[in-house]
């Protein structure tokens, strides 16, 4: 349900929307920063005149803000997960205004979904969220917590610029990796994902393409122990070569890259990874 701030003094959202407790699930403004009550986490700065923001409710309940009343619709709760439940304190908000620098948040769309990803190890540094190669969101991981607005793609336009709905993402960070169960974007939604930490790995490796044999995609997963120029080329049993794909420099960690061979025929072909000054390969079977 989308809400209007109308008070002319600009307030604390955590101030703000204190009055609903844990009824209100979420509360985000346009650009996709937000505040949970749950989980007492927060992106989301002041609320300002004039501005909307969307809320989603457990159950109905009226909200006070500014000396103002309005009555809240009944809002079905979504994709709320109790395993990952902080316990309720008012008085202690985590809150990340960090911006990423080195990974570059992708503008608005008018589409997005709202993640909130925890780990147990208290991970500092920036971390992205991937469509396929493209990045659709990022944020900064202090003390293993981060609030990431994922967009989603505009589909009155023919370009392509966010995670489509249903589309699965990745998660990418140094010291981390996505847990087993998956997750895809649905505009609007607050999903909360726990991840695993590893360590850097001590040594570069070309760990395995899954699946393999495939018929259109097929992921290669690879180890980086120090950040590294990062290409592949991949080659027929005739030595010819069929793609180049050149990612430029990558972070140290567990990593992972896509090749679609939707238009490639049947056979067995050799990926080649080259890592800085080093090279791996590996076997691929297209069966088409």
């Amino acid at each position: 349900q989308l809400v209007s701030y109308y008070p002319r003094r600009a307030m604390d959202a955590i101030r703000a929307v204190e009055g609903l407790g844990e009824d209100l699930i979420i509360i985000k403004d346009g650009d996709g920063n937000f505040y949970s009550p749950v989980y007492r986490f927060s992106t989301l700065g002041n609320c300002r005149e004039g501005q909307g923001y969307a809320m989603k409710m457990a159950r109905p309940a009226e909200l006070i803000w500014g000396g103002g009343r309005m009555q809240n619709a009944e809002c079905r709760m979504q994709n709320y997960n109790s395993k990952f439940q902080i316990p309720n304190s008012k008085f202690n908000v985590f809150r990340i205004e960090s911006k990423p620098t080195y990974l570059q948040s992708p503008p608005s769309t008018g589409f997005d979904m709202s993640l909130l990803l925890l780990t147990d190890e208290p991970l500092n540094g920036e971390i992205g969220v991937y469509a396929g190669e493209r990045l659709v969101g990022a944020g900064v991981m202090q003390q293993g917590r981060c609030g990431i607005a994922v967009r989603g793609d505009d589909p009155t336009t023919a370009e392509i610029e966010g995670a489509c709905e249903g589309e699965e993402l990745q998660i990418e960070q140094s010291k981390i990796q996505n847990p087993k169960s998956k997750i895809t974007y649905e505009t609007n939604d607050f999903k909360v994902m726990h991840l695993e930490a590893y360590p850097i790995p001590d040594e570069l490796a070309l760990l395995s393409a899954y699946p393999n044999p495939f018929n259109s995609m097929t992921t290669i997963n690879y180890a980086l122990p120090l950040d590294c120029d990062v290409s592949l080329r991949v080659f027929d049993i005739s030595g010819r070569e069929v793609i180049y794909m050149n990612k430029g420099v990558v972070r140290a960690g567990w990593r992972t890259l896509q090749w679609d061979a939707r238009g490639i025929e049947s056979g067995l072909y050799f990926a080649r990874l080259d890592l800085g000054n080093e090279r791996r390969i590996i076997k691929l079977i297209v069966i088409k």
